[in-house]
């Protein structure tokens, strides 16, 4: 038996958009300062680099509602990529490796979030079957397992489940397409087997 309860969270937040320009913005112009102060060769591009990335911390200050529209968002996310890839390149072909690092991992991040800002319409699930539970994405923990699990309770939209560590997950549950006392009877069922297969030597 498988249930599949839809989230009313939002798959993509607002300041999560705002906080990757900022911190893309910040590194692009912290970059070009310091390069700029080095006299590279390619001093142009430097100080380029460095009205760029205060361009992008003032446009995500003060119109964070228009750069958080899909196309204008997705437009950015390209610039700011292909940007730090080309920065991460050039820092690791002048012998810089922990700032051409940190351009990688922040162009890496940016890669992710284009295709996961792509999908912001589809909502977030809780998996629920005879295996366990398995959470949204965004979630720190991913799947949780019925020996460890206490309790599962869906009241007034509200899913909350507590576990055997005093640990408790909730979250607010859209439209469900089954019965709620089916889904708490299912869930009671595989807690009790659960329990069975608990080590009794973990306090």
């Amino acid at each position: 038996m498988t249930f599949e309860l839809p989230l009313t969270e939002a798959r993509v937040k607002p300041r999560q958009v705002i906080a990757l320009h900022l911190m893309a913005g910040l590194v692009m112009a912290g970059c070009g300062a310091i390069l700029s102060l080095l006299q590279s060769p390619i001093h142009t591009l430097t100080i380029g680099l460095l009205v760029a990335g205060v361009l992008l911390l003032g446009t995500a200050l003060l119109r964070n509602k228009w750069i958080r529209q899909p196309k204008v968002n997705r437009l950015f996310r390209i610039g700011e990529l292909m940007v730090l890839l080309c920065l991460a390149s050039y820092l690791a072909m002048s012998k810089f490796p922990i700032p051409a690092a940190m351009c990688g991992i922040l162009g890496a991040a940016i890669l992710f979030a284009i295709f996961w800002e792509q999908q912001a319409d589809s909502a977030l699930t809780i998996h629920v079957d005879e295996q366990g539970v398995r959470l949204p994405l965004t979630s720190r923990k991913r799947n949780l397992r019925w020996p460890e699990i206490e309790q599962v309770l869906l009241r007034f939209g509200t899913l909350t489940i507590n576990l055997k560590d005093n640990r408790m997950f909730q979250w607010t549950v859209g439209s469900i397409g089954f019965d709620k006392d089916r889904f708490e009877q299912f869930c009671s069922t595989q807690i009790e087997a659960g329990k069975l297969q608990r080590d009794p030597h973990d306090w």
